[in-house]
């Protein structure tokens, strides 16, 4: 349904209605984005009890490019909670 949506979109057959409701979907999907919408947002509500908040730190931080170096540690630390900084996907200690 997304990628129809999105194909359609981009080949500027779709332009924006300002409907959040109906956006993402073709017309011929829209009783279906209707079927499937309690689903998805029971699906991603946040239960606070179990919710982990992080934020990341990019240790090698390129400032003339914006952006973070793949090769790079990303610091990751806990909100509002002590603090677990780890690296990447191997969650090893940076330093």
């Amino acid at each position: 349904m997304w990628r129809r949506f999105e194909r359609a979109y981009r080949a500027g057959e779709v332009e924006w209605s300002g409907d959040t409701s109906s956006w993402a979907a073709l017309p011929e999907d829209r009783a279906r984005l209707e079927a499937l919408r309690p689903t998805v947002e029971r699906a991603l509500q946040i239960d606070p009890a179990r919710r982990v908040v992080l934020r990341g730190e990019c240790a090698r931080w390129s400032k003339t490019r914006r952006i973070c170096h793949q090769a790079s540690c990303t610091h990751w630390m806990s909100v509002g909670r002590p603090s677990s900084d780890v690296c990447g996907p191997s969650n090893e200690r940076c330093n």
